[in-house]
């Protein structure tokens, strides 16, 4: 499906300010990086040809809430299109190394509704993560206490109401 009409406007648009984002607030970033997401979720081809933008956009964002955008659009495009998001999973997954500590809170929160949802499997998570932790060293938890322990909380209530529900 090939983007006409306004809609083909509103893309050049949105990537343009993408392209040349230090030119604009990050709220103007965050509402293009809103509207391309949509419009990815919307199409599977659109969805390929913006994927790697979004996703450079996710590595090298300086601003928080640009990344928060990204992150919170992701777990639409990953069950739109599965095939053409799970290679930028680990891109997402990294977010969890973040500096700061809301970008990693938010990551984590995602992740864990991906795994409650069975949109992400435990053992690919694991897997990845056992890549990247050193295995001599003494591992520091991603998060501060302050963040952590109510996550951890979600997260285990939702997964035990998700493993004693029936089906």
């Amino acid at each position: 499906m090939a983007l006409r009409g306004p809609f083909k406007a509103i893309t050049a648009l949105a990537k343009s300010i993408l392209v040349q984002a230090d030119e604009w607030p990050s709220f103007v970033q965050c509402a293009a990086i809103n509207c391309l997401m949509k419009f990815m979720a919307a199409s599977a081809e659109h969805a390929e040809d913006m994927s790697r933008l979004i996703f450079t956009i996710l590595k090298k964002a300086e601003n928080v809430s640009v990344e928060q955008t990204i992150l919170s659009g992701f777990p639409d495009l990953l069950v739109r299109h599965p095939n053409i998001m799970e290679p930028w999973t680990s891109d997402v997954f990294d977010k969890l190394e973040d500096e700061d500590d809301d970008v990693r809170a938010s990551t984590l929160t995602m992740i864990s509704d991906l795994i409650v949802k069975d949109l992400v499997k435990v053992g690919r998570l694991l897997t990845l993560e056992m890549r990247r932790t050193p295995i001599n060293k003494n591992v520091a938890t991603p998060l501060p206490p302050r963040l952590l322990n109510p996550l951890i909380g979600i997260f285990s209530s939702r997964l035990l109401c998700k493993m004693t529900s029936p089906l």
